[in-house]
């Protein structure tokens, strides 16, 4: 439209034979130029460099014009480098710095925005849909803390039991565990800083065992329980954005039962109750980390022994019918406790886990005080003697 426009106007320029019908680019003629023919329109304008200047001075009038009708516009901005574009002229497209691509619109710059020329006030568009793979997601952002988890689990274990009085018991036990853990988010009143995981644990085991004397002969399959209540105070601290460890301290408490149930050993005596009572303090540290599609967790404790209680109930394994023997309690002061374990834990898709964590459990304590009381009808003295216990596992459970 331009170049018929730059024709139009030289051809009357070209057709008129004074200055005067130059009109007001009768200024361009330069100086020095004359006219040759006087028959021929075009050539009314006497030289090549004559011409080339009129051209230049149609172009720049054209120019002015079209600024002139520009400004008359609405404006039109462009944030960026010139792209092509196929977003409709009388609505606003703004895209905040995603790429995305979409059916009604093809845009190559990081933003756009682009005003109607008869709309003041021009409406803006839907903004289109973006996949979900181009959202953009936080991937330094930690884990979130799990304020509660639970677990349960079954252990399958071997347990040996040996004194210095050759007196020993050995069989395999069936234990059974739940577990809870508190952990308040920053800012809670529970979260001090230097506890910030609080846990309650409950164990019961139970089994038939074999029990051997020097002296008193044997009883086969004899009846043996254990219960364990402790609670735990614990600081979590990231090693690593994968890798943590927990040290803890705590209290517990166990009990044992070997039952004799008025049963006749091999020796023909009747066997006794025995109760044993712990009291000690877990001191523990738990490590975790990665191991490929598995989450591992080392454990390791010692078990500072407080005291100790170990009751012979003689009143029910009377050698003499006519004689009723009293039950005796020896006093335990030393001893001490390790445990190890690791648990190799795997996430299910419904976010539970689940985990089998080998263990070793074991009990060092030293020999308890005498007691000289009467029985069946004779002074005897009563002690329990150094013993060591060692349960030999794996558990087997679910986290939630």
């Amino acid at each position: 439209m331009r170049s018929l426009f730059c024709f139009f106007i030289l051809f009357l320029l070209g057709s008129s034979s004074s200055d005067a019908s130059l009109g007001n680019f009768a200024h361009a003629r330069p100086s020095g130029c004359s006219v040759k023919h006087q028959s021929m329109g075009w050539d009314d304008i006497c030289c090549t460099s004559y011409r080339e200047e009129t051209l230049k001075a149609v172009e720049s009038a054209l120019d002015e014009a079209e600024d002139v009708l520009a400004e008359r516009r609405e404006p039109v901005m462009a944030k960026s480098s010139p792209s092509k574009s196929k977003v409709p002229r009388e609505a606003e497209v703004v895209d905040e710095g995603y790429d995305f691509n979409d059916s009604e619109t093809d845009v190559e710059s990081p933003a756009v925005e682009v005003y109607a020329n008869s709309d003041p006030k021009p409406k803006k568009l839907k903004k289109p849909s973006r996949p979900f793979w181009h959202r953009p997601t936080r991937t330094t952002e930690p884990s979130p803390r799990h304020v509660h988890t639970f677990s349960f689990d079954a252990e399958p274990f071997y347990y040996n039991y040996k004194d210095q009085d050759q007196i020993s018991s050995k069989g395999y036990m069936l234990g059974y565990n739940a577990e809870y853990a508190y952990r308040p988010l920053e800012g809670s009143l529970m979260n001090t800083g230097i506890v910030d995981v609080y846990g309650v644990s409950f164990h019961y085991a139970s089994g038939d065992l074999d029990f051997k004397t020097s002296s008193f002969g044997s009883i086969p399959d004899k009846r043996n329980s254990m219960f364990e209540v402790r609670g735990l105070l614990g600081k979590d601290i990231a090693l690593s954005e994968e890798v943590s460890m927990t040290p803890y301290l705590g209290i517990g408490y166990r009990s044992l039962l070997d039952e004799g149930n008025l049963r006749v050993t091999t020796s023909s005596f009747y066997y006794y109750d025995r109760h044993s009572r712990y009291t000690y303090l877990p001191l523990g540290i738990n490590a975790s980390a990665p191991l490929g599609p598995l989450s591992a967790d080392v454990n390791l404790e010692w078990d500072i022994f407080l005291k100790g209680t170990h009751v012979s109930d003689w009143s029910i394994g009377k050698q003499f019918s006519s004689i009723t023997n009293p039950n005796v309690s020896n006093k335990q002061k030393d001893g001490f406790g390790l445990r190890g374990s690791i648990r190799f834990s795997y996430m299910l898709p419904n976010k539970l886990n689940i985990y089998a964590e080998p263990f070793v459990r074991y009990w060092k304590i030293k020999a308890s005080d005498t007691k000289r009381v009467s029985i069946d009808g004779s002074l005897t003295n009563i002690s329990v003697p150094t013993n060591r216990t060692t349960e030999i596992g794996s558990k087997f459970g679910l986290i939630f």
